[in-house]
């Protein structure tokens, strides 16, 4: 019933003698290997089914709070940033709020940062021979630019350490969470 990956029985009657949030949290990591996931044919068969959209064109009226996101810049051109957030801004009501983490960018010179200019520099090379285009940079989405593009398109913008993941040497969070949110 229960693959080797999986959790214990008694990981299960832990996770049963705890509240609904701190049972979940507790079999979250091993979740995937029970029989109580969703079936992959079943997520394939909804997915197949659904409506999708195109983060820059939005099929939603202004009736979000909050909007998140995780990871999807860097398939962004920065010449798209005020079309995204402004369609960002159209489902969110009146005081509502964007948020995503923001990775503090890695030091010049450090291996991260040639890592970085490395890949970023063959996806460029790659784009400029390869069709259709794939946009994946991880160096075009800058704090300075995005704050900018934020409150031109009516956001105010708060940013808030994460100190999870603790502080770079010069004491700056290693990854703040960015609060864009619309006037009350």
């Amino acid at each position: 019933m229960f693959s080797p990956e999986g959790p214990s029985l008694r990981e299960l009657a832990v996770q049963a003698l705890s509240s609904v949030e701190r049972g979940y949290d507790l079999l979250a990591p091993k979740f995937d290997h029970t029989p109580f996931r969703t079936p992959a044919a079943v997520l394939d068969a909804v997915g197949s089914a659904l409506v999708r959209a195109d983060a820059r064109a939005l099929p939603f009226a202004p009736a979000f709070d909050l909007v998140v996101s995780f990871g999807a810049f860097g398939h962004f051109l920065p010449r798209e940033l005020p079309g995204l957030f402004a369609q960002v801004r159209s489902v969110l009501r009146p005081g509502g709020c964007f948020a995503f983490p923001l990775v503090a960018p890695p030091r010049p010179g450090s291996l991260g940062y040639w890592t970085l200019l490395g890949f970023d520099t063959v996806m460029r090379v790659r784009n400029a021979l390869w069709r259709p285009e794939f946009v994946m940079y991880y160096r075009a989405f800058r704090l300075g630019d995005v704050r900018r593009e934020l409150e031109a398109a009516g956001f105010g913008v708060e940013l808030q350490p994460l100190p999870e993941f603790g502080r770079r040497p010069d004491g700056s969070p290693r990854v703040r969470l960015v609060m864009a949110r619309l006037p009350g």
